[in-house]
């Protein structure tokens, strides 16, 4: 059973804005875009659907197959995704563009000159922003997510890393 309750380092800035009273972020011109409205509607309805079912497993492509590890399953991808590591303060990594996986145990991106995996074990916190998710490493580092339908990833990862994907 999944419940409307984000485990904490999946926590929105929304949701740390009204839990600390401080003033939400703003959310574009008139409350959001058509997709950002879309991306709002189809999360709320995977949390729906996965109160009721597991969530789906999907075949993985040939440029993930090979680096899936035994036993982990595939939920979702992400196409044209873009990956921008935080590696000191102040310190940039350019955005990296790939396809991003979730999987039972882990994000994996898988880009044309890297790959990187971030196992939710190794996550302090996900959170979500107009353009992707950010994910804080428990070593200090951050990565910058950008990715299309960014809240109903977040769904996806909050199913996975609590194991309701099973």
């Amino acid at each position: 059973m999944v419940s409307d309750e984000i485990p904490k380092p999946l926590r929105s800035a929304d949701n740390r804005a009204r839990s600390s009273g401080r003033p939400s972020p703003a959310r574009g011109p008139a409350g959001g875009d058509e997709a950002a409205s879309a991306d709002r509607l189809a999360a709320r309805e995977m949390r729906k659907r996965l109160a009721r079912e597991p969530a789906v497993e999907i075949s993985p492509d040939r440029a993930v197959a090979g680096l899936l590890l035994p036993g982990e399953r595939l939920f979702a991808i992400r196409r044209r995704a873009v990956l921008d590591r935080r590696e000191t303060p102040g310190g940039r990594v350019a955005g990296l563009v790939g396809h991003l996986y979730l999987t039972s145990t882990r994000l994996l991106f898988v880009g044309r000159a890297c790959v990187a995996s971030y196992h939710f074990a190794d996550l302090a916190e996900v959170s979500l922003n107009a353009e992707g998710l950010l994910l804080v490493v428990r070593d200090g580092t951050g990565v910058r997510l950008g990715v299309d339908r960014p809240q109903l990833l977040r769904v996806e990862v909050a199913a996975a890393w609590r194991g309701t994907a099973d």
